[in-house]
């Protein structure tokens, strides 16, 4: 299957997250499902909440590298969040992707990956799709209750 036609598939299976979800914590693990599954074959994905000026992390889906509780002084995650959108970190091994998600201009979190980069390289397309599942993120994390 080309990248296109799986990132097609991905869409639609985060789109399902909504109509199966039954709380917030529900909903964040099945999209760190889907990317697990079918976007990471090696790597992980994880989703922080940001609250108090910190970073939780909520799900993953691999091995993250970053701690579970993250502040404004781990540089990833404040250049994230000082810039308000997708930010890559490219190091010798890895690619680490961190794209926020808000809810009514508030900061509410970030989605963070860690892409081998034996595994693909992160272009343009990579790019659009997170932040097309952040911006349906943001649209529905509303809908659940922390």
């Amino acid at each position: 299957m080309d990248r296109s036609q799986q990132l097609d598939d991905m869409r639609l299976e985060v789109g399902r997250t909504l109509d199966v979800a039954q709380s917030l914590k529900d909903f964040y693990d099945k999209i760190a499902e889907i990317f697990g599954a079918c976007y990471l074959k090696r790597g992980s994905v994880s989703v922080y909440r940001h609250t108090h000026g910190e970073f939780q992390r909520l799900s993953q889906f691999g091995a993250c590298p970053f701690k579970e509780i993250e502040t404004y002084q781990h540089l990833p995650f404040k250049m994230c969040a000082i810039r308000g959108e997708l930010t890559v970190y490219y190091s010798l091994h890895t690619h680490s992707v961190l794209v926020p998600f808000f809810s009514q201009a508030f900061l509410q979190g970030v989605l963070a990956l860690h892409i081998p980069r034996q595994s693909f390289e992160f272009d343009e397309e990579d790019a659009t799709f997170l932040k097309e599942v952040t911006r349906f993120v943001s649209n529905n994390v509303h809908q659940f209750t922390y």
